[in-house]
């Protein structure tokens, strides 16, 4: 996914296009106007999102637990992993890792580098390892690994291991979008590996069953017969992996945990290593600081989860906060609170227009897009129409639609102006990054499945704590933990073993970093975790929300120093400067563009990159830290009348009328979809419809930037 998807793209603009550029343009053309209203140039972004999901908090369309089902007859504890009996300070896995002798088998990479990163040196391959490791003779399965070398003449012998959240996300489809804000830590090699049944490593546990149902069933309402055929759809994928020979009681943090020396071992390292783990990747990161301690030189934890208790419990109050935090920073901000003073009547105000009128509108099919776009089905194949699912968006979806941006701090800035527009039935810069966590198939479902329920669910709907949260989201916030209850009912692996659940005491130097608007993993969670650790620094970002690394120069630097000196407090200033930042409309500013390939010119916003070439170039606008923020700007040239330009698209459209900008009548259509704020633009001349595609995450931005290319455009003389 990600920079991967990115790059593949840009292939298919460049050649596929070219070499055959008479037949069914139509249906190229209408992909390339598809991808931009998909905001393809976001999956960085969206990748890094998905991958860092702690919680599944999208049940606008997922079937909940009835709240009366009876209990799953209880299933024992886990006996057949590593020995949790063991002193807290021991390795109780290190005779289990000593009986077997990983190997690494070099492979190509699943990613292409960004051009500025091409001359960087990455190894990659696969690690076997024991499925169960207190069985080192048995059964095998595979890791996906990628190992980026230092650029120091003399790197420090321990590497930097990273490991992504989810559960069930893939760290080696970000290190693309990771590689700037590594920079500061290059003065050793890190290893990137996917945990095991991720999506690189095999195998799979990718439950196809559940992406199917929910593109089937996604405009349909809530109901007992739903929540069964979608249960059905779990049992479906257990039961197809248990028959392909998969034990899904392996696929826990305990064994993950085991995995992680013998990568470092495969890879060629030799001695102790870094940890970096981020939302469930802490957790990993917790249980290696409680078997492996000697292996380690130090463990960075970014948006902290705890072992002594399960974030589902937490998340109706946890949500709450994140939104009282983010509304009252607004109001304490000059510009914010100026701009938007009814921010919390504008939410609490579309989630009550939503339950009233609840709407059926059209999310990009993400993982139609990824099967065309990584060669699993051509374009010559593709049907337009499965581009888009429609959705059914109430009051209870846009509850989890706004908690879900709060996964990306990227979107923290924009969304008072996204809750503004919800007034004119545009929810664009609310579900920007939905429909890639609910249609994706990226996510290891059958991973998050086992270690959810092996870990994390043993709790009762007692213990879930909705206490002083706003009676109008409270009962959407409590569908999380029914649904995880009746899943893991279905899925049947067997608890681990309760020491797995006990804080961890630890003297391994850590790291703790925390997002101050984090709606899954707050701030408390890692006070909680720091309580045990004895040479700990703990810090909190303002402004930030779920995984910060990636999203502030300030957690480089931060993350950089600790790793240079563990023993000592990094440099932490840059924190007191850092605040919420919010975005306003505002007067854009433009820079010259030319595509000579098409003959013509104009302006885009300054700051925006060409990150498509070819016959149908893309220009999008980028964050700090090198990820695109949803705001695109295609151009083609079509030798179709206007009309079959609209047929192609996968959307309907509304015609805005015609407008003149330099003596050009174009002709302007909006995409008629709620979940979109995009706009396309048609001028005819000699038998050539010049095509302009602008989508955004606002109405308002994505009229300023009409008005600024389209006074702009030239057709050069040939």
């Amino acid at each position: 996914m990600g920079s991967t998807l990115r790059s593949q793209y840009k292939n298919m603009t460049t050649s596929g296009v070219r070499t055959r550029r008479s037949r069914n343009w139509h249906r190229r053309l209408g992909m390339l106007l598809a991808a931009c209203a998909t905001t393809i140039t976001t999956l960085p972004m969206a990748a890094r999102s998905l991958a860092q999901e702690t919680g599944q908090t999208i049940q606008a369309i997922e079937p909940l637990l009835q709240p009366n089902a009876p209990a799953a007859p209880p299933i024992a504890p886990d006996s057949s992993g590593p020995d949790l009996n063991s002193a807290p300070n021991s390795t109780p896995n290190s005779s289990a890792n000593s009986n077997f002798t990983p190997t690494f088998e070099p492979n190509n990479c699943p990613f292409t580098l960004p051009p500025e990163f091409a001359r960087e040196t990455v190894r990659c391959g696969m690690v076997t390892v024991p499925e169960r490791h207190r069985n080192p003779t048995g059964k095998t399965i595979r890791l996906g690994v990628a190992i980026l070398k230092s650029k120091s003449a003399n790197p420090q012998p321990d590497p930097l291991v990273m490991a992504q959240g989810g559960p069930g996300g893939s760290m080696l489809e970000l290190l693309p979008a990771f590689l700037p804000s590594l920079a500061g830590m290059r003065d050793r090699d890190i290893i990137l590996f996917d945990q095991r049944g991720t999506r690189y490593s095999e195998p799979f546990l990718f439950c196809q069953e559940v992406y199917d149902f929910k593109v089937q069933n996604a405009r349909f309402p809530d109901s007992l017969a739903l929540r069964d055929r979608y249960q059905a759809a779990v049992a479906g994928c257990r039961d197809r992996l248990k028959n392909s020979g998969v034990d899904l009681a392996a696929y826990n943090s305990l064994e993950s945990a085991a995995d992680v020396p013998l990568v470092v071992q495969a890879a060629g390292y030799g001695g102790q290593f870094n940890f970096y783990g981020v939302s469930y990747g802490t957790m990993l990161a917790q249980h290696l600081m409680r078997d492996f301690p000697d292996r380690l030189r130090s463990v960075i934890l970014d948006s902290v989860a705890p072992l002594d208790t399960s974030f589902i419990v937490h998340l109706p109050r946890n949500t709450d906060r994140a939104l009282r935090r983010f509304f009252e920073a607004c109001r304490r901000d000059r510009l914010c609170g100026s701009t938007y003073t009814t921010l919390e009547q504008d939410f609490l105000g579309a989630v009550a227009k939503l339950r009233a009128r609840p709407q059926v509108i059209q999310l990009p099919n993400y993982g139609e897009l990824q099967d065309l776009l990584e060669g699993r089905l051509s374009i010559e194949n593709l049907d337009p129409n499965r581009l888009a699912v429609p959705v059914l968006l109430d009051g209870d979806g846009f509850i989890s639609a706004v908690s879900t941006a709060f996964y990306s701090s990227a979107s923290i800035p924009k969304l008072p102006q996204a809750l503004r527009e919800t007034r004119q039935n545009s929810y664009a810069g609310i579900l920007r990054v939905l429909p890639l966590l609910l249609f994706s198939k990226s996510q290891a479902d059958g991973v998050y499945n086992s270690v959810m329920c092996s870990e994390d669910g043993g709790f009762t709907l007692a213990e879930v704590d909705a206490s002083g949260v706003y009676p109008e989201i409270a009962p959407a916030l409590l569908q999380a933990p029914e649904e995880l209850l009746r899943t893991c009912q279905t899925w049947q692996v067997p608890a681990l073993a309760p020491k797995a659940n006990q804080p961890v005491r630890s003297s391994v130097p850590s790291l703790l970093l925390s997002g101050e608007l984090d709606q899954v993993t707050p701030p408390e969670f890692a006070e909680r975790v720091a309580r045990g650790l004895n040479r700990h620094y703990r810090y909190v970002l303002p402004g930030l929300s779920h995984a910060v690394f990636g999203s502030s120069d300030c957690v480089s630097q931060i993350m950089g120093g600790f790793l240079q000196a563990p023993d000592r407090a990094p440099n932490a200033a840059c924190v007191s400067q850092m605040r919420t930042q919010f975005e306003v409309p505002k007067t854009l500013r433009f820079t010259p563009a030319t595509a000579n390939n098409l003959g013509i010119s104009m302006v885009i916003p300054a700051g925006w990159r060409l990150s498509m070439q070819g016959l149908a170039p893309v220009w999008s606008e980028v964050d700090g830290s090198g990820f695109a923020t949803g705001r695109v700007l295609a151009v083609s040239v079509a030798q179709q009348s206007t009309a079959e330009v609209l047929r192609s698209l996968p959307y309907p459209t509304r015609s805005l009328g015609e407008r003149r900008y330099r003596n050009r009548r174009w002709q302007l259509y909006t995409i008629d979809n709620p979940s979109l704020a995009s706009i396309v633009a048609l001028y005819t001349r000699q038998g050539k419809t010049y095509v302009v595609a602008i989508d955004s995450d606002s109405l308002w931005h994505r009229d300023a930037v009409l008005e600024g290319v389209l006074s702009n455009f030239r057709i050069q003389s040939r």
